[in-house]
């Protein structure tokens, strides 16, 4: 007894069947949808927090729906394993594009600057220079106890 689901994405079935019906411009049309809705926030809005949560379910949820609902309107045989595998598809390209650019791409965008030898951390106390130096409220100076 195989389980729905497991009949649905059995490699063979799933190769006849996307030979058959037309999924391509659903899983286009969602992915294009994924992907701009992505690029606004990122490069249009600069990453507003509160905004990441809605955003997500446009990316996540609405890009493979509309990929789903387009694949399954368009096939003339099964509707659901097109809607699956038209928002599956979706569905994983918008985890890949998420993942590099959360985690891959800000590995390339760093910045590198040379600090003072006062601040290098390798003589076990740091001791910045007297003009950042500042009293925390209610502990004296240290420094100046020892001159």
């Amino acid at each position: 007894m195989q389980f729905p689901i497991v009949k649905v994405f059995s490699k063979a079935d799933t190769m006849k069947f996307m030979q058959h019906a037309s999924v391509a411009p659903g899983i286009i049309f969602g992915t294009l949808f994924s992907v701009i809705a992505g690029m606004a926030y990122i490069v249009l809005l600069h990453e507003p927090g509160p905004l990441f949560y809605p955003i997500a379910v446009l990316v996540f949820l609405t890009g493979p729906l509309i990929a789903g609902t387009t694949g399954a309107a368009r096939t003339p045989g099964d509707r659901y394993r097109a809607f699956l595998i038209s928002a599956c598809a979706v569905f994983a390209a918008a985890l890949l594009l998420f993942f590099m650019s959360y985690a891959v791409l800000p590995h390339f965008d760093r910045t590198s600057v040379q600090l003072p030898e006062s601040c290098n951390g390798f003589s076990g106390s740091p001791h910045p220079a007297p003009e950042l130096a500042y009293e925390l409220p209610g502990h004296r100076n240290r420094r100046a106890a020892h001159r």
